[in-house]
């Protein structure tokens, strides 16, 4: 008796993580909830998260700013918000957005005295529906790709929004803690690829181990 309670507490102690990386991943509902839940969290421990010495390295490969208009899809806490204002300056604007409303408030409440940042909620995981008055210069985004649940339908979307060879930079996370994989999309470089060139974006894919898990960081332009 005492083995069947060993063997069916393993099963428990196994399938949920697996249920939670499956749900985080196939499920609105459920990247939405926790996102909301680990706002506060994540504001917390974004310097662990979110290294200076990424931030940096995502700022150089944006490049010169001024007078641009970027949409930032997915701008979490507005951690590179605040960063990315002085840069654009007064002359250029900044539309951030985040699927998670308490996000959406910090990152607000952080940039609530800059007047050309406007922050917005923007919930959906199947398309990109806001609309721009104008084409951007430039979209970042941090975090959004494994939560995409139709990430080619998207992409289109978004290459919508960009004028011709505007840049994009996308920066997500794998292989946490060297254990737990991401989507297979983003796995393989070339399906990641793939997928930002059928959007109409020519890209190039890196990969930065860290202690804890590997960056991706996906550049390039609309052609």
């Amino acid at each position: 008796a005492w083995t069947i309670i060993k063997l069916a507490g393993s099963f428990i102690i196994l399938g949920l993580p697996i249920y939670f990386l499956i749900a985080m991943y196939h499920d609105k509902g459920s990247i939405t909830k926790t996102n909301e839940v680990l706002s506060y969290l994540v504001l917390a421990t974004e310097k662990f998260f979110f290294p200076f010495s990424m931030k940096n390295k995502i700022i150089n490969a944006l490049g010169e700013l001024k007078g641009k208009f970027v949409l930032e899809y997915g701008c979490g806490v507005g951690s590179l918000t605040k960063r990315l204002a002085p840069k654009v300056g007064e002359k250029g604007k900044i539309i951030a957005t985040d699927l998670t409303l308490h996000n959406v408030q910090i990152a607000d409440k952080r940039t609530k005295k800059i007047n050309h940042v406007s922050v917005l909620h923007h919930p959906h995981l199947n398309s990109f529906k806001l609309k721009l008055p104008k084409k951007v210069d430039l979209v970042l985004s941090i975090g959004m790709l494994s939560y995409m649940q139709n990430p080619q339908q998207i992409l289109k979307h978004l290459a919508t929004k960009v004028k011709k060879g505007g840049k994009i930079v996308f920066l997500d996370y794998d292989k946490f803690f060297y254990l737990i994989p991401n989507v297979d999309w983003i796995e393989s470089p070339e399906m990641l690829e793939q997928t930002f060139k059928k959007a109409g974006f020519k890209v190039i894919v890196q990969r930065k181990r860290s202690l804890f898990w590997t960056y991706v960081l996906v550049t390039g332009v609309k052609v």
